[in-house]
């Protein structure tokens, strides 16, 4: 979806080229989420409002209505629903099979989070809380987890919330700087902290891993220093696609990079969780010379190509990915024979990503 009218397009991944396929003009649309399939829409928008003379938050749950005959030139039209989504909602996560969204509203005793079924756009209330600082993500099961909003030096905690009876589950707690993406039950989720000033990226399992004198614990350190929010979930929910950088700068992490005060230069790796093995994929300053802040990374659901925004100057773009060179040891169970992929001395001392590039110095206001 083009940001500066809200036209959508169909890129085809082999070519990258880009067809329009709608003609409804919504001007500033900075969030846009397909579901059931992609033929429905959820886009997040500004409109300014000449009462109040402010910007009010939009969202919209429209249809794709694409004409018969496209070969004719024909384009297609977004149908949307009423009622419309109240204004200023704080958020909103769609659930990974495209079927729910959730969303969090401010109201006057703090905030609260209503599941709309997409294909009916009936929603229900299922949360009410004091506390508005929250992430949500929408999960397949029908619960959501909910992350407190993150700031390098505060603490923060993730829990899952039930959204049947009503229960909140702590998963993760008093971790600096935390941000958080689950898989799509919620069954794993890599988390993000600051510790001493840098970026730790990590593993929750609902499972656990076993510990010491047969104890069990339920989070482990991964070998790269990222943020979740570069990463994506494979389809099996082992393995992790990521843009990582080397070394946390002298910086608030996230908060800098949530504002655009400073931007990184990312390199791409995948980690299988389950054996702690991390592949090197490329690095593209090297190879096609340029530079990337990943942001919003998605992978098809074949695992043929790596999908990310630049952060940079919001463009999209894909990588290709060589599954035969690392997706052995998820495939197959491991023996005395077996052998991980070997980083070369260079691949290794770059293990842990790239150096960030540009620290922005944000206009004083006047």
């Amino acid at each position: 979806v083009a940001r500066e009218n809200g036209y959508i397009y169909d890129v085809d991944p082999k070519t990258g080229v880009a067809t329009q396929i709608t003609e409804t003009v919504i001007p500033r649309v900075y969030e846009a989420y397909f579901a059931l399939g992609g033929n429905t829409v959820i886009l997040r928008y500004l409109k300014h409002d000449d009462l109040s003379r402010k910007d009010i938050i939009k969202t919209q749950i429209a249809d794709l209505v694409l004409p018969l005959d496209a070969a004719g030139g024909s384009l297609g039209t977004l149908s949307s629903f009423d009622p419309q989504m109240p204004d200023n909602i704080a958020s909103v996560s769609i659930s990974p099979s495209g079927a729910r969204l959730f969303y969090l509203l401010p109201v006057n005793d703090g905030v609260s989070g209503t599941v709309v079924n997409i294909a009916t756009k009936i929603g229900v209330e299922v949360f009410r809380n004091s506390f508005s600082e929250w992430i949500p993500q929408m999960l397949d099961t029908g619960n959501v987890i909910l992350t407190t909003k993150a700031s390098a030096n505060v603490v923060g905690y993730s829990y899952l919330y039930n959204t049947s009876d009503k229960t909140l589950a702590r998963i993760v707690r008093e971790k600096k700087g935390l941000t958080t993406i689950a898989t799509p039950t919620g069954g794993r989720m890599i988390y993000s902290e600051n510790i001493i000033g840098k970026t730790i990226l990590a593993l929750y399992d609902k499972k656990g891993f076993a510990g010491d004198e047969a104890g069990v614990t339920h989070t482990a350190p991964l070998q790269l220093a990222t943020l979740p929010e570069k990463c994506a979930w494979s389809a099996n929910s082992v393995r992790l696609y990521c843009g990582a950088f080397a070394s946390t700068p002298r910086a608030q992490i996230p908060d800098d990079w949530y504002q655009g005060a400073l931007a990184f230069s990312d390199t791409f790796w995948t980690i299988n969780t389950d054996l702690s093995d991390l592949v090197f994929l490329a690095d593209p300053k090297k190879e096609i010379d340029k530079t990337f802040d990943v942001f919003i990374p998605f992978i098809d659901k074949n695992e043929d190509h790596f999908f990310f925004v630049d952060k940079n100057d919001s463009t999209l773009w894909s990588m290709r990915l060589q599954k035969s060179k690392y997706t052995t040891s998820d495939e197959l169970q491991l023996d005395a024979t077996s052998t991980l992929p070997v980083l070369t001395p260079e691949e290794m001392r770059d293990a842990v990503g790239s150096l960030p590039t540009t620290t922005i110095k944000a206009n004083k206001p006047k």
